[in-house]
């Protein structure tokens, strides 16, 4: 089977942060938890509209678009931190996989950006990344010159 590198690379990434593998089947709850600021929320069912009513109790402005719809797992994202809504009635082999999923979202489409951007901007960026102001020109002209991704990140479901 081939596995794209990226996908060797963020794991390797990943349990480098971690420290050591977890033995096989990976669980990941410990281990994401730890090496990230992600809250697992478990909620059965888990639909679009009850991750929607779940943030919006907690006073977290996020709009939850489309039809509602029933959902195995879903990750929210937002100023470094992360919200990783889990379906707990759904097998314990299928948690595992949609954890894998989610955590992979949150590397690839959220954390390593972010961290790339801070790394080849410098830190006053993370302002620009979680939507408190708009980048300024010279932000925006090097983060073309050197294809790093800027502003706030949104992806919908």
């Amino acid at each position: 089977m081939n596995v794209p590198l990226w996908v060797t690379e963020t794991a390797e990434h990943f349990w480098n942060l971690v420290g050591n593998p977890e033995p096989y089947p990976r669980q990941l709850r410990f281990s994401m938890t730890f090496a990230f600021p992600i809250t697992i929320v478990e909620q059965s069912p888990l639909w679009t509209s009850t991750i929607a009513r779940w943030l919006e109790n907690f006073g977290i402005d996020c709009e939850i678009v489309g039809t509602d719809r029933p959902l195995c797992a879903c990750l929210v994202a937002r100023a470094g931190f992360a919200f990783l809504f889990l379906d707990s009635s759904d097998p314990p082999e299928e948690q595992r996989f949609s954890l894998a999923h989610e955590l992979a979202h949150f590397l690839r489409d959220y954390y390593l950006p972010r961290k790339q951007a801070v790394e080849t901007l410098g830190p006053d960026v993370i302002d620009v990344l979680d939507g408190r102001r708009p980048a300024t020109l010279e932000e925006r002209l090097h983060s073309v010159l050197r294809n790093v991704p800027l502003g706030l990140h949104v992806k919908l479901l």
